[in-house]
């Protein structure tokens, strides 16, 4: 046996062995990287494995029969292993295999510790989404759904209101029965201008449904298209075209939510949710001041807060009795505070809380009429009764994402910040695309910061700056929380970008109108972060 191992290794056979399988290693990780950039199938890789396999024996065969010499291949019993040319040709082959063998270790270290990271990040972040879209199309069996902004191709970007009022009155329309999950409008409208496939928005949102459509006004008629794709299935399952008289845009809004739960919903449920669809009450006059009021509103400026309130009155002289406008308009005036675009703070709280008191006396059972007089009372520093609210609008309607982050909100000016964290947690699996992800990202900084973790307010507070830079809140939080941590030159740095923002803000003012602590000495300690940064008092 010795004699025999000796003869295997005076004809090569194990440095072909070796060198062979390093080389097929090395090529079955450039086939499983370069594959699917090209777009080729498992089954091709898996046919370069099976061949790279097969050929072992036949090259360990061939190096037991032929010897390399200078001269070139030759059969083993015309050649010399002892011949210096020969000697010299193995020498030169050991130095070939020790090549290989280092880029072999080479690759598998930058694999191990550079690349396999980042897969399993990749792949954890993969099976998250999975499991959230399981979870939640499991929630409800199979009916997740996605509104996509619906696009205006009237030609007049004026008319860009009427599009998202149709987008939105849809998507109340299918919240209000429950037959399914529907994504929130803040999430699907953070599509809105983009190219993204409809299947890798489904997965992002994890929903198993997308609709999209397009508009067209002109003069007194309407014509809408929408289309309703199974992303799970890649499938399209409804798409139908609509040319009515304007006048008839309601009926028609309705006739649409009623073939998307049609096409998806078993008969039975679908025939009780057309029983169960409300009478319309609305008028179309009133329906367009408010869809163009909502359109100003989102646009979150002094001015178009101020037109909103004037189309939104103008809405409810027309049409009072819908709870929805009413609480619009608290929320405007709210808003008057918040931002400082008030010339009376006491007036314009006084004005929200009688909107939204208008709205519950029409509907105390809307989540979004609820979380308005929650949203009011958490701006007049009324906080337990705001918490109050925040809860019972999570109770109407526990699956929309504002709802769950403005408790969350509550619960960290209380200091409950594990709660808090709980609920905004909720609200991102919610909705992790929504348009307000910032602002949910400095209330958990504000959260940490009474909560006495000034470390974590300050990471809090980065996310919401880089999420959206022109937010004043994540800059006041950092700069108060680096002031409180000592760090004074970040903190320096924090108030000066809060500053470049809103040039005039001082100490004095943020007294009066912070809504955020519960506990006067926690609003105390956060002015004294700030002041310890340069705000001027």
């Amino acid at each position: 046996m010795g004699q025999f191992f000796e003869e295997l290794k005076l004809r090569n056979v194990f440095r072909i062995g070796i060198a062979y399988l390093v080389a097929a290693w090395l090529a079955i990780q450039v086939v499983e990287t370069l594959f699917p950039l090209f777009g080729l199938s498992d089954v091709t890789a898996r046919a370069v494995v099976i061949i790279l396999a097969i050929g072992f024996i036949p090259a360990l065969i061939l190096a037991w029969v032929f010897e390399l010499t200078p001269e070139g291949l030759k059969r083993d019993r015309d050649a010399d292993p002892t011949a210096p040319g020969i000697v010299r040709m193995a020498k030169r082959f050991d130095r070939m295999i020790l090549v290989l063998l280092v880029v072999a270790l080479g690759y598998f270290a930058v694999d191990k510790f550079v690349l396999d990271p980042a897969r399993d990040i990749a792949r954890e972040q993969e099976v998250t989404e999975q499991v959230r879209t399981e979870v939640l199309v499991e929630s409800y069996g199979e009916k997740s759904i996605a509104v996509l902004p619906f696009i205006n191709i009237s030609g007049d970007p004026d008319q860009e209101y009427f599009a998202e009022g149709i987008t939105e009155d849809i998507i109340t329309d299918l919240s209000r029965f429950g037959l399914f999950f529907v994504l929130s409008r803040n999430s699907t409208f953070a599509y809105k201008g983009t190219s993204t496939d409809v299947k890798d928005i489904a997965r992002e949102l994890g929903v198993q449904y997308v609709l999209e459509g397009s508009v067209q006004k002109s003069g007194d008629r309407v014509r809408i298209t929408g289309q309703l794709i199974d992303a799970i299935e890649d499938k399209h399952i409804w798409a139908e075209r609509y040319d009515r008289k304007i006048e008839d845009i309601f009926e028609l809004q309705d006739e649409i939510s009623q073939s998307i739960v049609a096409s998806v919903a078993p008969e039975y449920l679908s025939a009780e949710m057309k029983r169960a669809r409300r009478k319309e009450t609305r008028t179309l006059d009133a329906w367009d001041s408010f869809m163009r009021g909502y359109w100003h509103f989102m646009r979150f400026t002094k001015d178009d807060n101020a037109t909103a309130q004037s189309l939104i009155r103008e809405a409810i002289e027309r049409d009072p009795n819908q709870a929805n406008y009413h609480a619009l308009l608290a929320v405007t005036h709210t808003f008057d505070v918040f931002y400082g675009w008030s010339g009376s703070r006491e007036q314009s709280l006084r004005k929200a809380l009688e909107s939204a008191e208008r709205g519950l006396a029409l509907d105390d059972q809307d989540s979004q009429v609820i979380r308005s007089a929650g949203i009011v009372h958490f701006f007049m520093k009324n906080h337990d009764t705001a918490l109050a609210y925040y809860k019972r609008a999570v109770q109407a309607n526990p699956y929309e994402a504002e709802s769950q982050a403005l408790l969350g909100a509550a619960f960290g000016v209380a200091g409950d910040y594990d709660a808090a964290l709980h609920q905004f947690e909720m609200a991102m699996r919610l909705s992790p695309r929504d348009l307000h992800i910032a602002t949910w990202y400095s209330y958990l900084g504000i959260a940490a910061f009474v909560a006495g973790r000034h470390e974590e307010a300050a990471e809090w507070s980065i996310k919401a700056t880089q999420s959206n830079p022109k937010l004043p809140g994540g800059h006041r939080t950092l700069a108060s929380s680096y002031g409180n941590l000592g760090r004074l030159k970040e903190a320096a740095v924090a108030r000066e970008k809060l500053q470049e923002l809103l040039p005039h803000l001082t100490i004095g003012q943020l007294r009066v109108n912070l809504p955020y602590f519960k506990n006067p000495d926690d609003l105390e300690r956060y002015l004294e972060g700030l002041r310890k940064a340069g705000l001027p008092e």
